[in-house]
């Protein structure tokens, strides 16, 4: 596939959005009927690209584009430097150096937090009163959004256990839409401490029914032991994602996940959710047992009975998961 034909990246969308708040800002709408007007003769014309920055902030987000287009850790370090020398409080800069300058997770935590709280200065308390609820929606708080979400997951590694769902939750709170997913990453904390009443509310609250949460409801039913319920619950499952059960059950290996984003109904998306939520599984007595006798393998790289169990037991795949696996 040639670049023209490529679709554009999460974060070429980005700088596409930011371009185009840049020309709704230049704009002197006397009324919400000239935006609308102005709004409606946009469509099906290509949104601004490459205006030039108006202040140091700005100039600052433009070199963050370019360190994200960069493969080079040493790069991407050397561009967010740069653009802190413009604007001190540039959040993804800080989450750049997270993601690629720490060496051990109290030097990401640090990273992150400086993030956060450069992020909470920028937008000011003002506008956290006004607009909490409806954060990523407002094109100016994904920066801190994203500096949110790294730093729970930064806490969860350390054993900050607390800490991590505190952030999540409000994480959540700012963004009751959720368009970041932020409630799978809970939901996965909460599973795999075995706090199941959490994650009942947690999705009583979303009423969601995609991969993450369809299958969490059905390890739910299998530990109140509503067998005929998980079978229905499985097939709705399936539907979603054929490809999970050989991950919980240890048919494919799980691998940590590493992509901004997972493909619907993809292997990829099993993955990530085994990889989150395998220890929960594990939790409730027969529940891995159960799904392995309920579903048939796709037949993909098959684990080896003497390999090491992939639901990270430290046990071989024979003594573990694969037990009755013939």
């Amino acid at each position: 596939m040639d670049n023209k034909s490529k679709p554009p990246s999460r974060r070429d969308m980005e700088k596409l959005m930011a371009n185009f708040h840049k020309t709704l800002s230049e704009k002197d709408f006397k009324s919400e009927e000239e935006l609308r007007a102005f709004l409606d003769s946009m469509v099906g014309k290509p949104l601004p690209e490459d205006l030039p920055p108006k202040n140091a902030k700005d100039y600052a987000q433009d070199i963050i584009y370019d360190a994200w287009d960069s493969t080079s850790h040493k790069e991407r370090v050397k561009l967010a430097h740069e653009a802190l020398a413009s604007d001190p409080d540039c959040v993804d800069a800080y989450v750049i150096l997270a993601e690629n300058d720490a060496k051990t997770y109290d030097e990401q935590r640090m990273y992150y937090e400086k993030a956060v709280f450069a992020g909470e200065r920028s937008l000011g308390k003002k506008f956290f009163k006004e607009n909490k609820g409806h954060f990523w929606g407002l094109h100016s708080t994904r920066p801190y959004m994203r500096a949110r979400a790294g730093l729970s997951q930064c806490l969860w590694e350390m054993g900050e256990i607390d800490e991590a769902i505190r952030c999540c939750r409000k994480t959540l709170e700012l963004n009751l839409n959720d368009n970041m997913g932020m409630r799978y990453v809970l939901g996965g904390y909460l599973v795999s401490l075995g706090r199941f009443d959490e994650v009942a509310d947690l999705m009583d609250h979303y009423e969601d029914s995609m991969t993450f949460f369809i299958y969490t409801r059905l390890l739910l039913t299998l530990k109140d032991e509503k067998f005929d319920e998980a079978k229905e619950t499985l097939k709705v499952a399936l539907e979603r994602n054929q490809f999970v059960p050989d991950y919980l059950t240890g048919r494919k290996n799980i691998y940590r996940f590493t992509g901004e984003a997972v493909t619907v109904g993809g292997d990829d998306e099993a993955d990530c959710y085994a990889e989150e939520y395998i220890k929960g599984w594990r939790l409730v007595p027969g529940a891995i047992q159960w799904l392995r006798e309920n579903t048939v393998s796709l037949g993909q790289n098959k684990v080896g009975r003497n390999e090491p169990c992939p639901c990270g037991s430290g046990k071989k795949f024979k003594k573990c998961c694969g037990a009755n696996v013939n």
